[in-house]
């Protein structure tokens, strides 16, 4: 505990984030090494070097390797680590099409389809064919055709054929990789994984730690409209030796219900399921294995058992062939416990002390540092301990600012800050990786009876099964039971019992907990019976199993009538029953009630003398007051993870428990360490009364950080000599452009790589194309003014018909913004023209005015700015399109004594971080709310105090979507920037930002 006692205050690049690094540009080494060090001073451990919408550096290329190479050394200088990514863009398999450049259509993907066969129709062409007759909408009869059978006039025939999945341009004018074939995933590591190791193999396992794979899977690249499931040409041979039947034969009985359809479905599910693990993740994972490479990443699909099942079978098999299994939970959401739980179990039971997870993906622009952290401590506290932020943009130029935003980069107002969250996570990622976590419960997962009901369509159906699960495993964790999952797959290979303990590989259980089921596997059925004759423990949840494979077995009987087994109905209250009188509690956190607290999940780990406690109150708007009752006697610490402070915890000693009081904030978390070789704390804090208090507001002087800034979204355009177009969105007025030279939309992402086609002259590049856009000024800015344009050297520019030079004047926000300067801006309208020779390489994007100037929230008109800032939204006081903070300041008289403490409470805001200054120091972060009532004491001096409070705001305002007319939404793309119709609004749809309730200063003694 010394050492992580020693680490916790500055934990080092292995225990910091790596976000996906979107290379989405034409890359330059040089660039490369400046965002890297960049990186490092920001506080991040590393980078996945991604492939991303945009890229005009062709993928694996040379100029892409030089980049790498790059990456790496800078890495290496600057201590990061370089991760490789697997792919040009994703889902990976596909090489960026060249597996099936390399070896056609067995590196494609397949589907088996079935079509209905017309009267007088000669059978050809299908792998098999059927009469069929259904009863009731099951299957009555069915009689097998030959190949060259006519159908008869009066008789319903059906017949299976075996499709190519089609071409697209998201795969870059290919299908999708076939990923059941092992000889498609082996072209895919000749294509990508062998150059790698050729070119930087002596990095590997040093600089170059892993290599992430995104979202394989099996029905990515199906056909619209085509009724199929995955398949692949060997797949019935696969089949026969796995199963010792035809599957040819009997497979109407997926499609269709009928008496055998339970075993064939769950028959065809399993054989899909075990060739995809071995074709893909073995054969990948034993690569790595052989050289020196960290296999990681995420599978498609994890929380839903409809589309998880059809995209790969199951998912938790694959993570035993990954060094650092990892998940995917996009948008600010605490809703997929099945995605954490499977893959942190995986990793308890194959001893991996790193998880993974790509998070954050599509919460757009304003998302904030407390939904790092709400979102982040839940992750963590279910098994999580590495962040791979979605993403850190390359650069923001043209479609790529609306790739799934905002951007972990530098190219991000608040991107100065983002050392304070990267030291929070860090600090919680070395003790949550730190010793082993205890987790005495294993839960049966039931995806196998999943398989005996899907037909490939029935989704709500089986998703259904998946959402009662889940609820079955939120409400074990709500009465403060931590567990793990056993994919059944997984408990054959590796499960075995040893006196009282249920073991899966490495991890050993003293309670199984079997939820409602069809199906149980026989190895799992005798693995039980073993368990419960030394003596364990299982409690099953209604209904319980009734076929052992998906086929009837009356064995069953035996095992659910033994002694050591407890069977309950589905609820909580039931459960938690059953497992209070077989599993003594190691923790409760009780509400004021004495029950337990359901808005809080905890973590512990064990390290030799050492009790690790991870708790988070998952309730984001309320504070808790609880009780934590922790068994076992010793030394309690909290150890901050926002600050790096450790101090002692007093607590009660009751009934081999210690008992002590605490209160969470909205989203808090605590860590506390237990030191069973030390006796508890003897220490009493005297009662804190406030004595004083100081307010600050609600008017205050203030300063911006940034520009203000104006955006012009809507323009005009014309080709050369004719009339100028209707106002309308710059998008708009793009595609209207492309649409009449006859190049491609350009309007939303998804389109083939633009490495493989803006090299390519265009018959109509360079076409005479105008955009004019106009501006009213009712008061002259101060200073110097700026006209934000991407490539600028692309256009000429005229403000008020005078040619003004092109030259940038430095870049903001991002490099590819470039601050061309404007003459003096007088009162009255204005205009500005861009005049080009138009290329299908280029992007017409919004533009901005920058400068020391208020913008009229209604006309749009820039003003004067206020004197002053009052409380409330700064939006509608002349900033509503900012996107940088605002200093709020006030002078304050202070006389402090000896044994007087000040606290700053900020009330309520809207920023995305907050920082407060005291006297030129910043004196305390409040990046979220919990961590709100800062200790400025240290900072203050007798006498008058100069105080500021900065409250952080974000590009959303500026960069949109400023236009879709239902607001915020959970999911943010380029599509959300492009509303039409109904959802579009001409005005501006903006997020409120600042203080809004009065800042104390309470004086205690």
């Amino acid at each position: 505990m010394e050492e992580l006692r020693r680490q916790f205050g500055n934990p080092g690049e292995d225990y910091r984030s790596a976000p996906f690094w979107a290379w989405n540009d034409r890359l330059s080494p040089e660039e490369v090494a400046w965002q890297i060090r960049n990186m490092k001073q920001a506080g991040m451990g590393g980078f996945f070097m991604h492939s991303r919408e945009g890229l005009e550096t062709p993928f694996m290329g040379e100029e892409w390797m030089e980049c790498v190479k790059a990456a790496v050394d800078t890495a290496k200088e600057v201590g990061m680590n370089a991760w490789l990514y697997d792919e040009d863009r994703w889902p990976s398999g596909f090489g960026g099409s060249m597996v099936a450049a390399e070896i056609g259509d067995e590196g494609r993907a397949k589907l088996l389809t079935m079509v209905e066969l017309e009267p007088g129709q000669k059978v050809e062409g299908v792998l098999s064919a059927f009469y069929i007759q259904m009863d009731d909408k099951k299957i009555a009869s069915l009689a097998q055709l030959n190949s060259g059978d006519t159908v008869a006039p009066d008789r319903r025939a059906v017949g299976f054929r075996r499709e190519i999945c089609a071409k697209s341009d998201w795969f870059n004018g290919d299908a999708y990789a076939d990923n059941l074939n092992p000889k498609s995933v082996r072209t895919f590591i000749e294509s990508v994984y062998q150059p790698y190791y050729e070119r930087f193999g002596q990095e590997f396992g040093k600089t170059i730690p892993g290599i992430f794979t995104d979202e394989p899977n099996i029905f990515s690249g199906h056909n619209p409209g085509m009724r199929g499931i995955p398949w692949t040409d060997a797949f019935p041979r696969y089949f026969e030796q796995k199963r010792g039947y035809d599957i040819l034969q009997f497979l109407p009985y997926i499609f269709f219900d009928g008496d055998k359809s339970t075993e064939v479905r769950h028959d065809y599910w399993r054989t899909v399921s075990e060739l995809f693990v071995e074709a893909y993740s073995k054969q990948i994972g034993q690569w790595c294995d052989e050289h020196g490479l960290r296999f990681t990443g995420h599978y498609l699909y994890e929380n839903d058992f409809a589309q998880c099942i059809r995209s790969g079978g199951s998912v938790m098999p694959h993570y035993q062939y990954e060094h650092q299994p990892g998940i995917d939970i996009l948008t600010e959401s605490i809703s997929e416990t099945l995605t954490v739980k499977q893959c942190s179990s995986m990793a308890n039971q194959f001893g991996r002390s790193r998880v993974v997870s790509e998070l954050y993906g599509c919460t757009g622009w304003d998302f904030t540092f407390e939904g790092q952290k709400w979102v982040g401590d839940w992750q963590y506290a279910l098994g999580v301990n590495m962040r791979c932020q979605h993403l850190a943009l390359y650069s923001l130029r043209g479609c790529r600012k609306r790739d799934y935003p905002g951007s972990y980069n530098y190219n991000n107002t608040w991107w100065k800050y983002n050392k304070v969250t990267e030291d929070y996570f860090a600090r919680l990622s070395l003790m949550l990786s730190s010793g082993q976590v205890k987790r005495d419960i294993l839960v049966v997962h039931p995806i196998e009876s999943a398989w005996c009901c899907f037909t490939g369509e029935n989704d709500s159906e089986v998703d259904e099964m998946g959402r009662s699960f889940q609820k079955l495993c939120d409400g074990i964790l709500a009465m403060h039971r931590d567990f793990d999952l056993g994919d059944e797959s997984v408990i054959e290979d590796y499960g075995r019992v040893d006196d009282a303990s249920f073991i899966v590989n490495k991890a050993a259980y003293k309670a199984v907990i079997l939820p409602p089921m069809i199906t149980i596997r026989r190895s799992t059925a005798d693995l039980l019976k073993a368990f419960m004759d030394k003596g364990g423990k299982v409690v099953a949840v209604k209904p319980c199993p009734t076929m052992v494979d998906a086929r009837p077995d009356q064995g069953l009987a035996e095992v659910f009538a033994h002694e050591n087994i407890i069977v309950v109905d589905d609820e909580p209250c039931r459960i938690e029953r059953a497992l209070d009188g077989i599993l003594p509690r190691t923790i409760s956190i009780d509400d004021k009630a004495g029950q337990q607290d359901e808005a809080f999940i905890y973590m512990e780990r064990c390290a030799d003398n050492d009790h690790i406690f991870f708790i988070v109150n998952t309730d984001r708007n309320n504070t808790h007051k609880v009780r934590i009752w922790l068994k076992g006697i010793g030394h309690i610490e909290q150890w901050e993870a926002l600050t790096g402070d450790i101090r002692p915890v007093a607590a009660d000693v009751k009934d081999g428990y210690m008992v002590f009081d605490a209160e969470f904030g909205p989203a808090a978390s605590m860590l506390y360490v237990v030191d069973e070789s030390r006796q508890p704390a003897d220490i009493a804090y005297e009662p804190v009364k406030e004595i004083d208090a100081r307010y600050i507001g609600p008017v205050c002087d203030f300063a911006r950080t940034d520009p203000n800034a104006l955006t012009l979204d809507h323009c005009q355009y014309r080709f050369d000599g004719e009339d100028w177009s209707p106002f309308m969105q710059v998008w708009q007025a793009q595609e209207a452009i492309r649409k009449r030279l006859g190049m491609r939309s350009v309007a939303v992402n998804g389109l083939e790589q633009r490495w493989r086609w803006i090299y390519t002259p265009h018959p109509n590049d360079g076409a005479h194309v105008q955009l004019r856009f106009a501006f009213d000024v009712n008061e002259r800015p101060i200073g110097h003014v700026y006209f934000l344009v991407e490539n600028a050297e692309d256009f000429d520019i005229t403000f008020d018909d005078m040619l003004i030079s092109n030259e940038p004047h430095g870049w903001y926000l991002d490099k590819s913004f470039d601050k061309i300067e404007l003459p003096l801006l007088l009162p009255g309208r204005h205009e500005i023209e861009l005049s080009c020779r138009y290329e299908n390489r280029m992007e017409l994007e919004d533009c901005y005015i920058i400068s020391n100037f208020g913008v009229d929230p209604l006309t749009k008109a820039i003003i004067a700015e206020p004197d002053r800032l009052h409380f409330g939204d700064w939006c509608s006081q002349g900033y509503p399109n900012y996107p940088g903070g605002m200093v709020y300041k006030e002078s304050i008289e202070l006389h402090i004594k000896d044994g007087q403490r000040v606290y700053i409470d900020l009330g309520e805001y809207r920023a995305t971080t907050a920082a407060v200054w005291v006297n030129g120091n910043i004196a305390a972060h409040i990046p979220w709310r919990a961590a709100n009532s800062a200790d400025i004491t240290e900072f203050l001096h007798d006498g008058v105090n100069e105080i500021g409070i900065e409250m952080m705001g974000s590009p959303r305002n500026m960069m949109g979507p400023l236009h879709q007319k239902s607001g915020k939404r959970p999911w943010t793309d380029s599509r959300s920037f492009r509303t039409i119709g109904h959802e579009f609004t001409s005005d501006e749809v903006l997020v409120p930002e600042g203080c809004f309730g009065q800042i104390k200063l309470s004086i205690v003694q």
